[in-house]
């Protein structure tokens, strides 16, 4: 298993908001009303709109996963107990909206978890996001969502018979920008699983992932097992 929290601030680093990032929004607005523009002026076969399309898209998911990624750095966080088959059916229902995945997408035995709600919803929807992602399309494509307890924790686990990866470049996807499918239709925008890092290191635990290629991955994140309780902002001990 990989230490989710090592360098886990160093990562994070590299994805803090400032200035720049009210000046991509303003251009990416602007690339956006262009596109809509071409579309309403009977561009839309254009052959170069695609492009800037899906290039405008995958600029916008990364802008909102970093505004999230800010947001969880510094919001309190409310312990609860969390309804995780609610939010595992959110999440599954946010994915299949997403990407028309016509798989089966089942929820396992899930085990009680006291957690911040809106962050666990966060960090699934993404790893369901991902799972569905790198699985959407092959024959008896399958993501599993189950919470089981062990070693004084909760773990959360997600996984699908997509297209793997080896093991031993695991840790490279939750480094912030990084992608081991760079240029495939299939990847993402290289900030989901910081998104999922985070949301676990806020409740002091630690995400990990382990695959093969073309064989079944899976994604865990881990909860110390603990009672409802009051805490703090970022940097308070869990």
């Amino acid at each position: 298993m990989h230490d989710g929290s090592r360098g886990h601030d160093d990562d994070l680093d590299a994805t803090h908001a400032g200035p720049w990032l009210n000046k991509l929004e303003e251009s990416l607005s602007k690339i956006e009303r262009g596109v809509a523009h071409m579309r309403n002026a009977g561009m839309a076969s254009h052959p170069a709109l695609s492009q800037i399309q899906s290039g405008a898209s995958r600029l916008r998911r990364m802008v909102d996963q970093v505004e999230e990624i800010e947001r969880m750095r510094t919001q309190a966080i409310a312990l609860q107990p969390v309804e995780l088959h609610l939010i595992a059916v959110q999440a599954i229902d946010a994915a299949k909206a997403a990407s028309g995945f016509t798989g089966i997408i089942s929820i396992g035995k899930l085990v009680p978890l006291v957690a911040d709600t809106a962050l666990v919803l966060a960090a699934l929807r993404e790893l369901v996001a991902n799972a569905v992602r790198f699985s959407n399309g092959l024959e008896g494509a399958r993501v599993e969502i189950e919470a089981f307890s062990a070693a004084g924790s909760t773990i959360i686990a997600v996984r699908d018979n997509g297209i793997g990866f080896d093991t031993d470049v695991a840790e490279r996807l939750f480094v912030p920008y990084a992608t081991l499918h760079a240029g495939s239709p299939r990847a993402g925008a290289g900030l989901g699983l910081v998104l999922v890092r985070l949301a676990v290191a806020r409740h002091g635990g630690r995400a990990w992932a382990r695959s093969m290629p073309g064989g079944s991955t899976e994604f865990f994140m881990s909860f110390p097992l603990r009672s409802e309780r009051p805490h703090g902002r970022a940097g308070d001990s869990p």
